[in-house]
């Protein structure tokens, strides 16, 4: 597979995961964001767990002011393979922008709960949390905002009503060199004011950011 022009070698001990539940090497399609551990053998870079990162699994709603899901308006690259259905059940492959999701693929979800993944954001007008365009209803106490989040529940028009919060993006990866990450921009407040939007990854205070 190739993520942000690196090729990557699946071997027959390389997991992958889709949401948490382990999937087999058909489950990977050309569009998905994923998420790569994966160590330097020689002259190759071996995968050692891939996990597919679906920002959002839940019904779709196709209302007058465009497609969302959760309460996440829909923005759809060109060409992206993507059927839309109203009332349907669908993953959503893209990457955040603040509050919007710019997808770059749509599949029909499996049963199970609804998810919204991204950085957890607080609202303190709202006295909420909520992840891109999604408010959070019922967040147990003890989550960390700024954090990369998978919250899963039941879905609604304005967010999910959440049943169980996971946290963290590298599971199991505690001795990384060397990160690459593709994403937006997005402005928060501490310095240098920007953050990789939906990925909870910042920058050193000293970074000089290109326009």
């Amino acid at each position: 597979v190739i993520v942000i022009g690196l090729r990557f070698v699946l071997s027959g001990q390389t997991q992958i995961f889709d949401t948490f539940v382990q999937v087999s090497e058909s489950a990977l399609a050309p569009g998905q964001p994923l998420t790569i551990y994966a160590i330097r053998d020689r002259d190759a870079i071996v995968a050692r767990r891939v996990d597919i990162n679906h920002a959002l699994i839940g019904t779709l709603d196709g209302g007058a002011n465009g497609p969302s899901v959760n309460g996440v308006p829909l923005e759809i690259e060109p060409n992206a393979p993507v059927r839309l259905t109203s009332g349907q059940r669908i993953a959503v492959s893209g990457l955040w922008a603040t509050d919007r999701l710019i997808v770059s693929r749509i599949d029909a979800a499996r049963d199970g709960p609804d998810v919204v993944a991204g950085t957890l954001v607080e609202v303190p007008a709202a006295t909420t949390l909520q992840i891109g365009g999604a408010m959070l209803q019922g967040v147990p106490n003890g989550n960390r905002a700024g954090d990369y989040t998978i919250a899963f529940g039941t879905g609604n028009t304005s967010g999910i009503e959440v049943a169980q919060i996971k946290q963290g993006r590298f599971t199991g990866a505690s001795d990384l060199r060397q990160l690459s990450v593709e994403g937006y921009l997005e402005p928060i407040n501490p310095t240098p004011g920007y953050r990789v939007a939906g990925l909870g990854h910042s920058f050193g205070r000293n970074l000089r950011l290109a326009p």
